[in-house]
């Protein structure tokens, strides 16, 4: 104890008084990482890639459908609701999201190591993809950022970009997702729950249908003059109702055909003999016959 408190006491009076120069003092606190030591490896931007998933939605029965349309969040939101004339101020615009999938999107364009990062890669645009999508449905037209800013960058204070630009970045980025990620099939067991391609699709159909059918009922929508609301119809082009609707059903059929997918039927695993509750039992069973009866019409 006596020697372990001489190496202490020793060690405080270099590190405060000496200034030695040992090189076990200078190190850096390995838990501590740099660009400068980071993105060396595919493994690198996996774990970089992995904290883009926080973005998703819980599954809650009771408000996961919030984000299909706009039809639940409406009435509280009010009907300005997705025409671009929300100002950033009363509702905040999340953009972290954005940066960190513009961060591994610079990182990959310089990246020289051994090994495939296109599955990290193709996730970074799904989920950039994601967040603007989420955007549109809210303010309609938004600043496009496609690189990770710094607090002097011009973007900082640059004009709201068109819903229509937005929509094209959006369907840019899937585009390019879809290029680069793995099948369903083709992800191992220890990765499910990534994004594949099937994935990226069918946000892209959602994309597609949901301003296929906003520009056929609303119409050309003037957004404002992008300072505090949108900015204008920059990049609209009234062929893309049906260029959009006609892409929905292909990538659909495509998804489902080859995605390897069937519908989830809950009831139809329900096991009596797991419930233990006799009230619940008896629901669970009548449920399932129901459902028997169904299929039987």
């Amino acid at each position: 104890m006596k020697q372990l408190y001489k190496y202490i006491l020793i060690g405080g009076l270099c590190t405060g008084v000496l200034s030695c120069q040992k090189t076990f003092i200078d190190l850096n606190p390995p838990a501590q990482f740099t660009d400068a030591v980071y993105f060396t490896k595919p493994a690198d931007f996996k774990a970089f890639a992995s904290g883009f998933y926080g973005q998703l939605p819980g599954w809650n029965f009771g408000t996961w459908d919030n984000s299909s349309d706009l039809s639940a969040n409406s009435n509280s939101s009010g009907t300005d609701i997705g025409y671009g004339t929300i100002a950033a101020g009363s509702t905040s615009w999340n953009y972290s999201g954005i940066r960190s999938c513009n961060i591994l999107l610079s990182k990959a364009g310089e990246y020289k190591g051994a090994g495939d990062i296109n599955q990290y890669v193709g996730e970074a645009y799904f989920f950039r993809a994601f967040a603007y999508f989420n955007l549109l449905k809210t303010f309609g037209g938004v600043p496009i950022v496609t690189t990770a800013l710094d607090t002097d960058s011009p973007e900082l204070f640059a004009p709201r970009n068109s819903r229509y630009e937005v929509v094209d970045l959006v369907l840019s980025d899937l585009e390019q997702a879809i290029s680069k990620l793995p099948t369903e099939q083709n992800i191992s067991a220890t990765d499910k729950g990534r994004i594949s391609k099937w994935a990226a699709m069918a946000l892209k159909a959602q994309a597609q249908l949901y301003e296929a059918t906003w520009e056929k009922y609303v119409g050309q929508v003037t957004d404002g003059d992008g300072t505090t609301t949108g900015a204008g119809t920059k990049g609209y082009d009234a062929a893309n109702v049906n260029k959009y609707l006609a892409s929905v059903v292909t990538t659909c059929e495509d998804i489902m055909t080859n995605g390897g997918y069937e519908i989830w039927n809950k009831n139809g695993i329900i096991k009596a003999d797991e419930v233990k509750n006799k009230d619940r039992r008896s629901g669970a069973i009548l449920l399932q016959q129901l459902f028997e009866r169904i299929k039987g019409i």
